[in-house]
């Protein structure tokens, strides 16, 4: 076996970027669903606001938490794998970024001096 076919088998993260409207939001979603009928968990991750990974699952919406794709959305004709499982996520970066300081700053103080400071909000807000 060889290329994408052994990456998802064998590769612990697949990425998919590039410029926008070149389908990676599908590709992405394809990627984990094979992924997932292979046996893998595998999830599918945007950072775009637009609600276009929701509606390729269709979902209702996504979160900052990851969302576990109902089998049956995935493998209707229960010909996949036993143990695979798909999830999925909207990483809104803003947060994400605040948790991690709440988390590794020294001290209440130090936490509350970096999520006011005016270029770490322009910047964690940009990230994405």
């Amino acid at each position: 076996m060889s290329g994408l076919a052994n990456d998802l088998e064998t590769r612990h993260v697949l990425i998919c970027c590039g410029t926008g409207g070149v389908g990676k939001t599908t590709t992405s979603a394809v990627l984990a669903l094979s992924a997932a009928r292979l046996g893998r968990r595998a999830i599918v991750v945007t950072i775009d606001p637009a609600k276009r990974l929701a509606d390729t699952l269709g979902l209702e919406a996504l979160g900052n938490v990851a969302h576990e794709i109902p089998r049956s959305r995935w493998d209707a004709d229960g010909t996949g794998a036993p143990d695979g499982r798909m999830f999925a996520l909207m990483l809104d970066t803003p947060s994400t970024f605040d948790e991690l300081v709440r988390r590794y700053a020294h001290s209440p103080e130090q936490t509350e001096r970096i999520l006011d400071n005016r270029f770490y909000r322009n910047v964690a807000g940009s990230l994405s």
